[in-house]
């Protein structure tokens, strides 16, 4: 099931593509960073993201979130 064909198309609905959706359909999380950032804790939790079949994730940066909003630590 191409993305850019359910989007554009439509795509009808069944069982086997609803129990087991494309990665282009799947779910992408927030994940909310707030107070100090401990990098094993974050790569621990990307792997279990990961290991859960989950994809991609939204970084929400959230009151208190000492690494600095958009920083250059922000993206390494």
């Amino acid at each position: 099931m191409n993305f850019a064909k359910v989007l554009v198309d439509g795509e009808k609905l069944t069982k086997d593509n609803f129990a087991e959706p494309p990665k282009a359909m799947g779910v992408l999380p927030f994940w909310f960073w707030n107070g100090e950032m401990d990098e094993d804790e974050m790569r621990w939790q990307m792997k279990e993201y990961h290991s859960k079949g989950i994809s991609g994730l939204f970084i929400h940066g959230r009151f208190g979130e000492t690494i600095g909003y958009l920083s250059e630590t922000w993206f390494e």
